[in-house]
């Protein structure tokens, strides 16, 4: 039963997401399987919901099952993600695990042209710097700073490229100490 604009899917992913985020991936798990078999009422597409599922296994700590889960969302290009998010998620899977940083920087240009975002910036930054294109990744953490300038992985991406990239560290000292200052500020607010 949920709102009659709401599909059943829609009201399923909503509590999956809830599950989640209340640090209880195992019924978060259950709602994102029941979602799977009709994605489309939920204006996802099948890759979007194994993402989540995935995301579910890593909090569980069980990276088998969510590889398993990565892997069909790499391996079945119908399943390709729709969600901004879990696009990112997938790039990074890609650079990350498989070490696919052609496919990964394909993935994040796509993702950035359709909406830039700090967290696909900051994913295209990494991978830029991953390569040691320092100025591309020095651009893509600047303009992610200007769109979320309280986040402190931003800040301490920016101060391990001016360390280790440009060879900087007046800078990257004192982006570092705006990255402690922000970590600090956040667990005060959370606290």
């Amino acid at each position: 039963d949920g709102p009659l604009a709401k599909s059943t899917a829609m009201v399923w992913l909503e509590c999956g997401e809830m599950h989640f985020a209340l640090h209880n991936p195992e019924a978060a798990i259950t709602y994102f399987t029941k979602v799977l078999k009709c994605a489309q009422d939920a204006a996802l597409s099948s890759g979007d919901v194994l993402c989540e599922i995935a995301k579910c296994y890593d909090a569980m700590n069980q990276p088998v099952d969510a590889e398993r889960c990565m892997a069909r969302v790499r391996d079945d290009p119908k399943s390709a993600p729709v969600r901004l998010t879990n696009m990112i998620w997938v790039a990074w899977n890609e650079f990350e695990k498989e070490q696919n940083t052609t496919k990964a920087l394909k993935i994040l240009k796509e993702v950035n042209e359709i909406k830039r975002t700090p967290e696909g910036l900051y994913a295209l930054g990494r991978v830029y710097a991953n390569l040691s294109q320092f100025d591309a990744a020095d651009a893509c953490f600047m303009e992610a700073c200007e769109l979320d300038p309280t986040s402190p992985k931003i800040w301490l991406e920016i101060g391990t490229l001016y360390l280790k990239g440009f060879k900087l560290p007046d800078i990257a000292v004192k982006a570092f100490g705006r990255a402690r200052e922000l970590a600090t500020a956040l667990k005060l607010k959370e606290g």
